[in-house]
């Protein structure tokens, strides 16, 4: 579990990397071509370009050598045979060995899950100690991580949410302010500042939509919406079953207990396998 759970955790943060890193640098190229149109002389044309044209291979091609390296599928094999294997190591008793818990939603592990539950079968406590054991290094441990990794992600999604909402309106209000400023240069043969024409009338309303699509995306590729939501379910979930097995009365009761607070654990493992094989 350790050695699966370490490499798991060296793998995490770069397999969604080239996935944000091909959109930012495809932003960056936006950005940096605007700039070198609008503050350069006519020849950075050319040169932006160009620049453009290389930093969109790179973009391009990121994604690709993610997928050549295997990344996100390894970090998914790891990940979920980690988080099997400390299901098992937690509620492996009262229930049998042979059956361990959401064993159908991993059939193509079953194998692995059996052999591993075998070795375990020497440490069974009995029913009331494994109890007592879930519910202090399973259950209270899992709502303390999902509290956690929730504050985290809604940090993050309110941070890129805030600078896509301040991202949007002031291109709209760079752009509304550009078209009227024209139009008022137009009728009244004044014409604008050059300074305040390139900063506000053309770079500007370039730059704050692209920052405002770059957000979303972030907001999407590491999925902070869908993890906020997801971990605040679950740890209200966790908190309304842990009375009902810390009420139970015999194994069974314990055991039923615990299978459907598993499966509710390794849904989302489920939902991972299933891009896998993808």
């Amino acid at each position: 579990f350790r050695k699966l759970d370490l490499r798991a955790m060296a793998r995490a943060p770069k397999s969604r990397w080239f996935a944000a890193g091909s959109m930012s640098v495809n932003h960056l190229a936006t950005f940096i071509q605007a700039a070198l149109i609008i503050f350069l002389t006519t020849a950075a044309k050319e040169v932006g370009a160009a620049l453009k044209f290389v930093l969109a291979m790179i973009a391009a091609g990121l994604p690709w050598v993610g997928a050549r390296l295997r990344l996100q599928e390894g970090w998914i094999h790891d990940r979920v045979r980690a988080e099997l294997l400390r299901s098992l190591m937690y509620s492996h008793d009262p229930g049998s060995p042979l059956r361990p818990a959401a064993l159908d939603l991993f059939e193509q592990e079953g194998p692995f899950l059996r052999s591993a539950a075998l070795q375990l079968v020497g440490r069974r406590l009995g029913w009331e100690r494994a109890r007592d054991r879930y519910l202090t290094k399973r259950i209270d441990d899992q709502i303390r991580f999902f509290e956690k990794q929730g504050r985290r992600a809604e940090n993050k999604m309110k941070f890129f949410g805030k600078l896509f909402w301040a991202a949007s309106w002031g291109a709209m209000i760079f752009t509304g302010g550009a078209v009227f400023m024209k139009l008022y240069a137009a009728l009244t043969k004044n014409p604008i500042q050059a300074d305040w024409e390139k900063w506000g009338v053309e770079f500007i309303p370039v730059l704050l939509p692209g920052i405002a699509a770059w957000s979303l995306a972030m907001i999407s590729v590491f999925e902070f919406k869908r993890r906020a939501g997801l971990y605040g379910h679950l740890v209200e979930t966790l908190r309304r079953l842990r009375p009902k097995l810390e009420e139970a009365k015999c194994a069974s009761a314990a055991d039923q207990t615990i299978r459907q607070i598993e499966r509710l654990l390794l849904n989302e493992l489920w939902e991972w396998q299933g891009s896998r094989r993808k």
